[in-house]
């Protein structure tokens, strides 16, 4: 099946600049909204143990775009999982150190509910500048990789005769 003339071809639909939809743009506001309410404005208590069940489930969901997805969102995906990874990996040895070394309140000391709100807001505010540094490197490492990836495409277009 031959193209019609007022059809462009693949590389030219290749060169157009990125593009996003409106569905799109509303959810990363929506994503963007919800990270910053809680790195800056929900309690500890409540903001702590989100942040912790969100380390294990975003490099869960940037691994199923690795796998199912394609172009610039696998690109992206790639770069971000790195840095998730990283929180998820170190998240563990944070809050183990933590609980097993010392600082008020030890492991064992954790007994009731009133004792792991303590905790909580206690370790609150180093937690979330950790987190969203995080966030913000796979952020950046993502959409290095997506520039990487759209340069490359520029530069082996050009190098065919």
């Amino acid at each position: 099946m031959t193209p019609s003339p007022n059809e462009p071809d693949a590389a030219e639909r290749r060169a157009e600049p990125v593009q996003f939809t409106l569905s799109a743009l509303m959810l990363l506001t929506l994503v963007v909204a919800v990270a910053l309410a809680l790195i800056v404005g929900v309690p500890s208590v409540a903001a702590v143990p989100v942040m912790l069940f969100l380390a294990a489930a975003v490099p869960a969901v940037l691994t199923a775009g690795v796998v199912y997805g394609r172009g610039y969102l696998r690109a992206f995906c790639i770069g971000a999982l790195f840095p998730t990874g990283l929180l998820l990996y170190t998240t563990g040895w944070l809050f183990g150190l933590v609980l097993v070394q010392g600082g008020p309140p030890r492991l064992n000391e954790l007994e009731t509910l009133a004792q792991w709100v303590e905790f909580f807001e206690e370790i609150g505010p180093s937690y979330r500048a950790y987190a969203a540094a995080a966030w913000a490197s796979s952020l950046l490492a993502g959409s290095l990789c997506v520039l990487a990836r759209r340069v490359l495409l520029t530069c082996s277009r050009a190098a065919r005769p």
